[in-house]
């Protein structure tokens, strides 16, 4: 399967392949029930061999990665800056960099796309007046936001970032609470996993898993 990925000389369409692979998600419903642990697998341990694959074999670099975003066309040019020093981070194996600057990344990259076609990010306030931002496990919850994630990309999202039974990897580095050797290079490449797969929505605004 990895040998097919990577048919060709073009790194985008090789990119283009891994955004639209399914079969590089992690199993959703051993994730679930066997929580961190089940993250480890098949799936996502194949894909540090994709990568380092890109990188021999089709120039992957953090250049070539970060013209792939610009191309996209959704990510701002603020976005672009951050995405291009977490790709150099990535590149030179420094992943607790990786993933203090990726993962707010991502996150915000995700809000915009939805903002961008209506979809509120913040929430009234319980106890005072005004509105606060919506975490982010309650804004993949959103309605509107399962109208459009398929459930196991969306489920995916959730298990990495946001899901206490999961990594949480937002909610633990907004927090402080990530030990260093616990930012390693699965983690970091699946954080560019979850990256490559917002791609799939396009400047129509709608997305191309649809």
């Amino acid at each position: 399967m990895l040998a097919e990925l990577l048919v060709g000389d073009n790194l985008h369409v090789c990119l283009d392949r891994i955004v639209r692979e399914g079969s590089l998600l992690p199993n959703i419903a051993l994730a679930q029930k066997q929580a961190e642990e089940a993250l480890d697998i098949a799936p996502l341990q194949a894909l540090i061999s994709l990568m380092e694959r890109l990188q021999s074999e089709k120039g992957l670099t953090a250049e070539t990665a970060t013209a792939y975003f610009e191309r996209w066309g959704l990510a701002q040019e603020q976005d672009i800056a951050f995405l291009r020093l977490g790709f150099e981070k990535y590149f030179g194996g420094d992943h607790v960099c990786v993933l203090h600057i990726l993962v707010p990344r991502y996150e915000a990259i995700l809000r915009s796309i939805f903002e961008a076609v209506g979809t509120a990010t913040y929430r009234s306030r319980r106890t005072l007046a005004g509105a606060e931002f919506e975490p982010l496990g309650g804004f993949l919850n959103k309605p509107e936001v399962k109208g459009v994630l398929r459930d196991d990309l969306r489920t995916y999202i959730g298990l990495v970032l946001a899901e206490q039974h999961g990594w949480n990897l937002r909610n633990r580095i907004a927090h402080g609470l990530v030990r260093r050797e616990e930012c390693t290079a699965l983690q970091s490449t699946t954080v560019f996993h979850l990256l490559l797969l917002l791609t799939l929505f396009t400047t129509t605004g709608e997305d191309e898993e649809e």
